[in-house]
């Protein structure tokens, strides 16, 4: 069961104005976009008294949540990967929880930062103190040697820790729906995944039809990992070292297949260095820009034949979309026209053609304006280009089934 700490953490202080109730509709306490008059460019809100984190926030249980990787684009953490999960309220993304794998336990890595002061000193020490300088360089040396052999050839003690729910500035991400289940399923891990620092995010503490009460609290460790799958165990195991093949990323990603219930994450997320498929910027944790939250990945439904192939192909088209103009006006429509079309696809059965042709049959026409509008192309393709990428794959897929239902009726 959880547990509230008894000592009070300290609250950093930004400034937008959010109501502070003790107990508050997460509607009417979350910050928005405000969008400037005459702008395409939604503007972050204006400043106006110290932030407070919610002591309670209310949901519903069929809100959108989500899980989404993340990882800055700039500064020294720019390789860093995390994990964070939320719900999206107004298109918004609320975060409950973050969390991301740091070596600073590890007493060479301790060790490796106390040089850092000893590098102050030596840069404040005389000229003529020899002696002292070169102790100090060998020391720093040293240290640094032997983290990276570690690295390299070994690997750093490592935990995973809570990060700021209030995230700023550049960050690519990768984002995925999730019911509130999987939510609470993702809570369930935290206790075994725990080591020295305590985790905390928001947990229910109440729950009334469709009503959720959430508080942040901290997690009671697990005491061995007998409760735990293998699958489990083996991330639990991971997690709490650190090496080139086992990084911040490898674990922030498994923890993500794991919540979703998939092997794989789509090809577009890579577990090495580059960046995640989407880039934004945040301010006291709301994006700047529209944030995406892909669908469940096709490998998570129990699908196959026809209907396989059409979940990959609306999800491939999704990704696509996001590459040209990512925060256009038509983009963030078709995105959400594709969502729709997705998700009523993914519900369909197996072997149902009808119904699958019936519905991309009635979503053309639902959405003819936004499927078909071509967004910015260069002077050559003005020149060859009528028709989407959107309307090709929808035609595609429509004689796709048009021509199956044929032979099984011929």
């Amino acid at each position: 069961m959880p547990y509230e700490k008894s000592e009070k953490t300290s609250q950093k202080t930004a400034t937008i104005s959010i109501d502070t109730q003790p107990s508050i509709q997460l509607d009417s306490s979350t910050c928005y976009f405000l969008k400037k008059k005459g702008s395409q460019s939604p503007a972050v809100p204006e400043i106006s008294r110290p932030y407070k984190p919610l002591d309670q926030i209310h949901m519903n249980r069929h809100d959108e949540f989500f899980i989404a990787l993340g990882k800055k684009t700039l500064g020294e953490k720019r390789h860093h990967v995390f994990v964070m999960l939320g719900v999206m309220k107004e298109g918004k993304p609320i975060f409950l929880a973050r969390l991301g794998k740091s070596n600073i336990i590890d007493s060479d890595v301790r060790a490796l930062s106390t040089s850092e002061g000893a590098l102050e000193r030596l840069n404040t020490l005389e000229q003529t103190n020899q002696s002292e300088r070169l102790k100090l360089r060998k020391e720093i040396i040293q240290g640094h040697i032997k983290v990276c052999m570690k690295m390299s050839f070994f690997h750093t003690e490592a935990e995973l820790q809570n990060e700021s729910l209030h995230p700023y500035g550049p960050i690519s991400y990768s984002a995925y729906a999730i019911p509130y289940e999987q939510y609470k399923q993702f809570l369930k891990v935290i206790p075994f995944i725990q080591k020295i620092t305590e985790i905390s995010c928001y947990q229910p503490i109440e729950e009334s039809d469709d009503t959720i009460i959430m508080e942040k609290r901290g997690f009671e460790p697990a005491s061995d990992l007998n409760g735990a799958n293998e699958q489990l165990q083996g991330i639990v195991e991971r997690s709490h070292y650190l090496s080139l093949a086992n990084n911040c990323r490898h674990t922030a990603i498994e923890l993500t297949e794991y919540t979703l219930g998939i092997s794989h994450l789509p090809d577009n997320v890579s577990r090495f260095f580059t960046n995640l498929p989407v880039s934004a910027n945040f301010s006291f944790g709301v994006p700047e820009e529209y944030f995406y939250v892909f669908p469940l990945p096709p490998d998570g439904f129990a699908a196959s034949g026809e209907k396989k192939a059409i979940l990959i192909q609306i999800y491939q088209r999704m990704e696509n979309l996001l590459k040209k103009e990512p925060y256009g006006e038509n983009t963030i429509q078709k995105f959400e026209a594709l969502k729709k079309l997705y998700n009523e696809q993914a519900g369909i059965p197996n072997n149902d053609l009808q119904q699958a042709l019936d519905s991309i049959k009635r979503w053309k026409t639902t959405y003819q304006d936004v499927v078909c509008q071509l967004r910015a192309q260069s002077l050559l393709g003005k020149l060859f280009v009528w028709t989407s990428s959107t309307k090709a794959m929808a035609d595609d897929i429509e004689h796709t089934i048009e021509k199956r239902l044929n032979v099984l009726q011929g």
